[in-house]
C-alpha cells in the first residue's frame, strides 16, 4: 500500500471510528482515584424497604451541576413536608401574546437595553407579552402535551409535590388543564407519585370576581370527582387546598365552602395574614404563614419592576440584615449560581421544623408584559435572564439547567432521609438469553410516550397558526433499566416501550450506555468516563473511555443482545476500573441523543434514562 493510500485509509478509520482514538492508536485503560476507599462489603446491610418501582428510581437518583454542586441517593422523603411549585398555564393564552418576543434577543443579551426600554415596534411592541429567553423546549404554547409531558416527569423526579395554578386574573385556562390533568392523571395510574393541583384564586376586582373563579374551578374539576387522585389535600379534614380573597365569605352549608379548605391568597403589598399562602415575598427573611414559606429564584421588591433589573434583587442577590434594615446586593457576574434561590430556600431549611410547605417561585411563567411607563417601557414579573424567576431549563445565558438541578437539591435537604448502604447481590447472567434470573433484580423506571413526535403551535394566540414546534427524534422509548453484577462482569437489561430499533453500522448514538465510577479519575465527557454501545460489532460492544468530545477510546469489549423490546449488555467490571468489591456508579442509557458538546440536548431530543443530567445511582 502507497504512503499516500494508507494515510487516506488511516483517515477514514478515524472518522468511522468516530473518536474511537485513530490509526493505530492503543486502547485507553480505566483510570483510578487512589485516594478513593470503597465502602465496607460487610457493613452493607439488607434492603427491607417496601418501595415501588417509581420510589426506587427517583430515590437513586444523583445529579451534578455546572458548578460542581451535587444531590445524593437518598433513602426517602418525608410524606409530611411539602413542596409545591408556582405553575403557570397561560403561555399563548391571552391576547397580549401576539408574537414571539425575546428580551435577551432585543437587547442583545444585555448590551443594549435601551432596544428595549425605549423602542415601540414591530419588533418589541408596547402592550404585548415579551420571554425573558427561550425555553429550552422552544417558545411553547401550554396547551402543548409534548412539553407538558416533560413537564411532569422532571417535577416529579424532583420530587415536588403540588403545582399550584395562578388565575388570580380569574381566567381558568380549561382547555389547558384538561389536557395537562389527563397527562398527570396516565403517569399517576403508572405508578408514579406526580404532583398534586391546586388553584391560587383571589382576584383584586373583589370578592364576588374572586367566588365566580372558585365555582368555575369547582364546576370543571372537583364537583364529579374525575381527578380526585390529583388533588392537592394536605389536612386532616381530606379537603383540597385552594386559596380565597378574604372577603370571599361563605354561608354556613355552603356546597363549595364545604368542600374546600381555604387558605387566604397573601399579596406581597398586603399585610401579613397568618393564614396566608404568600406566592413571593417583599420582605427578609420570609416570614412563615401557619407553617407556609416561600421562596423565590428572584424578586422585585423596591420598585415591582423588575425591568428596573439592579434596583430590585436579581437571581444573584444575597441579604444582609433583616426586616426594615436589610439590604441587598446583586452579583451581576456569578448569577447563575442562583444565590438569591439559595438563601431564600436556606431560611426554609433552618426552620424547617416550623415549615410544613415550601413554595417556589416558580416554574415556567416566562414571560411578562410590556407598559408604557412615560419616560420609559417597563415590565414587572419577569424581564431578561438575570431578572426573572423561571426554574424551567433554558438555553439562553447560559442558564441551562442550573436553577433546576439547584431546586432537586435544596428539595433533598428539605424533606429527605439521608441514604444508607445496601447489599447489592450476586447475580449471574446469561446474556444469550433473556429469562426469569433478572426477575429478583431491582428496576430503574423511567417515563414512557416522552419522545413521542411533536408538532404544535408556537405561544402565539390565534393568529398564524401554521407556525409550530416540530420535534421528531424520538426512537427507542427507553421504560427501564435493571442492572446486576457478579465477581467478573456487569450486566444492564434495558426495556423499551417497542421493539429495539436495529443498530445501524456508524450510529455512535443507539442505545448508549454512560458511567460514571465513583472511583474514576482523569477528564471525562460531561461528567462520564465510559460509554458502552457506541460501537458495535458481531454481538460486541465496546467499551470506551470518555475525556471529552475528541477523546474517545475503546478500552474493553463486551457482549450485547437484543430480544425484541429488552436489550441485555455484558461487560467485565475490570474493563471500568471495577472489581468486585469496589463497583459504585452513576448511569445513565440515552438513545438518539448527541450531548458530546450540549448538554441541554438531554432535555429535548431522543430520549434517556433517567430525564436531564439525572443519572441512576448503582452499588452506594
Amino acid at each position: 500500500m502507497s504512503k499516500i493510500k494508507k494515510a487516506i485509509t488511516c483517515v477514514l478509520s478515524a472518522v468511522f471510528a468516530l473518536g474511537m482514538g485513530g490509526c493505530n492508536t492503543p486502547p485507553s485503560g480505566p483510570e483510578i482515584n487512589p485516594d478513593y476507599k470503597p465502602y465496607d462489603e460487610a457493613a452493607r446491610i439488607a434492603d427491607t424497604r417496601e418501595l415501588t418501582d417509581a420510589e426506587y428510581s427517583m430515590f437513586n437518583t444523583v445529579a451534578t451541576d455546572d458548578f460542581g454542586r451535587k444531590f445524593f441517593t437518598v433513602n426517602g422523603m418525608n410524606n409530611e413536608k411539602y413542596v409545591g411549585m408556582f405553575y403557570f398555564i397561560c403561555q399563548g393564552q391571552n391576547k397580549e401574546s401576539t408574537g414571539i418576543y425575546d428580551v435577551n434577543v432585543i437587547t442583545e443579551e444585555g448590551k443594549n437595553h435601551d432596544a428595549f426600554a425605549h423602542t415601540n415596534n414591530a419588533s418589541s411592541p408596547v402592550g404585548a407579552a415579551h420571554f425573558w429567553g427561550e425555553p429550552v423546549y422552544g417558545y411553547y404554547n401550554s396547551e402543548d402535551p409534548w412539553v407538558a409531558r416533560k413537564h411532569i416527569e422532571l417535577l416529579t423526579m424532583a420530587g415536588v409535590d403540588f403545582l399550584c395554578f395562578d388565575v388570580s386574573n380569574a381566567l381558568t385556562y380549561k382547555n389547558v388543564t384538561d389536557m395537562l390533568f389527563e397527562v398527570m392523571q396516565e403517569y399517576y395510574d403508572a405508578g408514579w407519585n406526580v404532583p398534586k393541583f391546586m388553584y391560587y384564586t383571589a382576584h383584586d376586582s373583589g370578592a364576588g370576581q374572586n367566588k365566580s373563579t372558585i365555582k368555575e374551578v369547582y364546576d370543571n374539576y372537583y364537583k364529579d370527582g374525575k381527578y380526585k387522585d390529583l388533588w392537592f389535600c394536605p389536612y386532616d379534614d381530606g379537603k383540597p387546598l385552594i386559596t380565597r380573597h378574604r372577603n370571599s365569605q361563605y354561608a354556613a352549608g355552603d356546597e363549595i365552602g364545604e368542600f374546600f379548605h381555604f387558605r387566604y391568597r397573601q399579596w406581597p403589598t398586603e399585610g401579613f395574614e397568618e393564614e396566608g399562602v404568600p406566592w413571593i415575598e417583599f420582605t427578609y427573611p420570609q416570614p412563615i404563614h401557619d407553617g407556609w414559606m416561600n421562596a423565590s429564584v428572584a424578586t422585585h421588591c423596591k420598585t415591582v419592576r423588575l425591568s428596573d433589573r439592579e434596583a430590585n434583587p436579581g437571581r444573584g442577590a444575597t441579604w444582609y440584615g433583616e426586616g426594615a434594615t436589610a439590604y441587598f446586593v446583586n452579583d451581576g457576574v456569578n448569577w447563575r449560581q442562583g444565590a438569591h434561590l439559595e438563601q431564600q430556600w436556606d431560611n426554609i431549611i433552618a426552620r424547617k421544623d416550623e415549615v410544613d410547605f415550601a413554595f417556589v417561585t416558580g416554574w415556567n411563567e416566562w414571560c411578562a408584559t410590556k407598559f408604557d411607563g412615560g419616560d420609559r417601557y417597563y415590565t414587572v414579573d419577569q424581564y431578561d435572564p438575570e431578572y426573572s424567576r423561571d426554574i424551567e431549563p433554558s438555553r439562553s445565558a447560559g442558564i441551562g439547567d442550573n436553577f433546576y438541578l439547584q431546586t432537586v437539591r435544596k428539595i433533598r435537604e428539605y424533606k429527605s432521609e439521608e441514604a444508607k448502604h445496601y447489599v447489592y447481590a450476586d447475580t449471574e447472567i446469561d446474556v444469550t438469553k433473556d429469562d426469569e434470573k433478572w426477575n429478583g433484580v431491582k428496576t430503574y423506571l423511567d417515563f414512557t410516550a416522552d419522545c413521542s413526535d411533536r408538532d404544535f403551535k408556537l405561544a402565539i394566540y390565534g393568529g398564524d397558526t401554521r407556525k409550530h414546534l416540530i420535534n421528531k427524534t424520538g426512537r427507542n422509548d427507553i421504560e427501564s433499566v435493571k442492572v446486576a453484577k457478579d465477581g467478573e462482569y456487569l450486566y444492564f437489561r434495558i426495556t423499551a416501550t417497542e421493539d429495539i430499533t436495529a443498530y445501524e453500522q456508524g450510529d455512535t448514538n443507539w442505545m448508549n450506555v454512560w458511567i460514571k465510577t465513583a472511583n474514576g479519575a482523569g477528564d471525562m465527557l460531561n461528567g462520564y468516563n465510559y460509554v458502552i454501545n457506541r460501537n458495535v460489532h458481531n454481538g460486541k460492544t465496546d467499551v470506551m473511555r470518555t475525556k471529552s468530545a475528541n477523546n474517545v477510546k475503546k478500552c474493553g469489549e463486551g457482549d450485547v443482545s437484543v430480544f425484541g423490546k429488552a436489550m441485555v449488555i455484558r461487560v467485565p467490571l475490570s474493563a471500568l476500573g471495577l472489581s468486585s468489591t469496589d463497583y459504585t456508579f452513576e448511569f445513565k442509557v440515552t438513545d438518539n441523543v448527541n450531548f458530546d458538546n450540549d448538554y441541554m440536548n438531554l432535555y429535548d431530543t431522543g430520549d434517556c434514562a433517567p430525564c436531564g443530567r439525572f443519572n441512576f445511582q448503582f452499588g452506594y
